[in-house]
């Protein structure tokens, strides 16, 4: 998605696609990174975490007992997501630090659903692809896909 909105007439690369949206050059080959911001926790038995650590990218928790851990309410997700629309998207990941082997386990919110493991063991990382479904006040969605673990 390039915001704010692009047209273009006659034909372009995507490096000219891409300077013509921003006003910045580009360089070949370049490979873009989104901004990540790491919110370090210590949660007890349960938590809810927010939009903004969701968003953010990446939630670093060092849970202290076996941990029930809320996602954030749809609605708050679209507002915390610029330019939220259907089908935007975006990744977080989710590390338990745990001093013992005790996991985080992801519990959905509202119209949130989550696809595959919601279950983090200690001392490792889940990645998860959250995808909004549905920006319309009220009803707003999310579905957060579980797409991978690492050991650290």
């Amino acid at each position: 998605t390039i915001t704010p909105a692009l047209t273009v007439t006659g034909i372009a690369t995507m490096t000219e696609r891409i300077k013509m949206a921003t006003g910045k050059p580009v360089i070949e080959g370049m490979v873009t990174v989104p901004l990540v911001t790491l919110t370090e926790l210590t949660s007890g038995a349960t938590v809810t975490y927010t939009a903004a650590q969701v968003v953010g990218g990446f939630i670093s928790d060092t849970i202290t007992a076996a941990c029930a851990a809320t996602l954030p309410a749809p609605a708050s997700i679209v507002t915390a997501v610029p330019g939220a629309v259907v089908g935007s998207s975006f990744l977080f990941i989710l590390k338990n630090l745990a001093a013992s082997a005790i996991a985080i386990t992801l519990t959905a919110n509202g119209a949130s659903t989550i696809v595959g493991t919601a279950t983090v063991a200690q001392s490792n990382a889940k990645i998860f692809l959250a995808k909004i479904t549905n920006v319309t006040a009220t009803t707003e969605a999310v579905v957060f896909y579980s797409i991978g673990t690492m050991v650290f």
